[in-house]
């Protein structure tokens, strides 16, 4: 984020704060609660959001070296993801041309120079050419060739890996991120490490989840134990970008830059910085690291959140491990304070008490993404 943008956005924080106002649109807006509800829209959903979208899957520490990969099948695709010994990245469908077994089991590895499917051995190099069949006589009639294993449209930037899990021809990343791109290119974490990643399961459809960080209205009632007390209430800025959106949750340490000089000012110092890459993604970058949300469905009313921290530097003493730890710690504290009330209201869809949830006016990220989830599926009728 250019240093002028971070100055204007800091400006429009002291300027609600003076006018004792805040963001908001014009009117309230309304959610069908069928739309968590409805199993057809879920499998339409799954898709269309799932399998036709760049999906933020990786960390680029985590493919840095010829032979480093990474596997991943959250998006209900198998993925491989592997680095090759002239550098370039490339993903597969992570299932051998043979019977259609998984090739490699494994999370994640290093150095490897050939993929071995464990069923019957067919085996893979890193540019997916199948280059090896066991008792080769009895599949004199296969073409080698033809039964690499099937390659996805992947893309780097700015320190993460995108897939689309289709088959097909390569995505443009700078034009799927649009002006978003020149902010993540500005906070760029190529140079960071995965720290870990926690995983998460809730009771709740995949977009509720989402719906839990595009406002935060509901910070001083639900997290008044964890991380409510650091942040201005109901303070969050929301600026569509297409598709995608940038949200700033300005802490109360935000209102002592009104003494110092703007040029000094750091917005990640005192917000925190939000990006929502449709449709599944939120990148939030904090003072000096930067947290990746994933949501995955898993069925109708459960989904998967995948929270990743990458950070600086590897951890390297026991002080560093805990000062990371204790970070996560919180970000977690209060996702599990989020998800179980998430969860209550998940149950009580079905009981006809809401036909319809009622969005506020400050819940202004949460319109526009059902709006783009809905315009999804209707350019891809079933």
């Amino acid at each position: 984020m250019q240093h002028a943008v971070q100055v204007d956005l800091i400006r429009r924080i002291f300027g609600f704060v003076e006018a004792g106002t805040r963001q908001m649109v014009a009117r309230e807006a309304e959610i069908p609660v069928t739309q968590y509800l409805a199993p057809d829209r879920y499998r339409r959903e799954v898709e269309t959001c799932f399998r036709r979208y760049p999906l933020l899957v990786a960390h680029a520490s985590q493919l840095r070296r010829p032979g480093d990969f990474v596997t991943h099948s959250l998006s209900g695709v198998p993925i491989l993801l592997v680095r090759n010994g002239q550098g370039r990245l490339n993903a597969f469908i992570n299932l051998c041309r043979h019977r259609g077994s998984t090739v490699e089991p494994a999370a994640c590895g290093a150095g490897r120079r050939t993929f071995v499917c464990p069923y019957h051995a067919w085996t893979y190099d890193p540019d997916g050419r199948l280059i090896g069949i066991p008792d080769a006589d009895g599949f004199a009639g296969v073409d080698k060739s033809v039964r690499g294993l099937v390659p996805l449209p992947v893309a780097e930037r700015h320190g993460y890996v995108w897939v689309r899990p289709s088959p097909g021809e390569a995505f443009d990343i700078d034009d799927f991120l649009g002006p978003v791109g020149d902010d993540l290119g500005g906070f760029d974490v190529t140079d960071h490490v995965h720290y870990e990643t926690r995983v998460i399961e809730a009771r709740i459809n995949w977009k509720l989840m989402v719906d839990t960080f595009l406002e935060t209205y509901h910070f001083q009632f639900a997290h008044t134990k964890s991380v409510g007390p650091l942040f201005l209430p109901n303070a969050m800025t929301h600026e569509p970008f297409g598709r995608h959106a940038r949200m700033l949750t300005p802490k109360r340490s935000m209102l002592d830059l009104k003494a110092a000089d703007p040029r000094t000012w750091r917005i990640r110092e005192h917000a925190l910085v939000l990006y929502h890459v449709f449709p599944n993604t939120v990148v939030v970058y904090v003072a000096d690291h930067a947290v990746v949300f994933a949501t995955w469905p898993l069925a109708l009313d459960r989904s998967r959140l995948d929270v990743s921290f990458y950070i600086p530097k590897p951890v390297s003493t026991p002080d560093e491990h805990a000062h990371w730890k204790a970070n996560a710690d919180i970000v977690c504290q209060a996702l599990a304070e989020d998800f179980a009330i998430g969860e209550s209201m998940q149950a009580g869809f079905g009981s006809g008490a809401n036909r319809e949830l009622v969005i506020g006016r400050y819940e202004m990220g949460i319109p526009p993404f059902h709006a783009h989830v809905d315009a999804e599926l209707a350019r891809n009728v079933a």
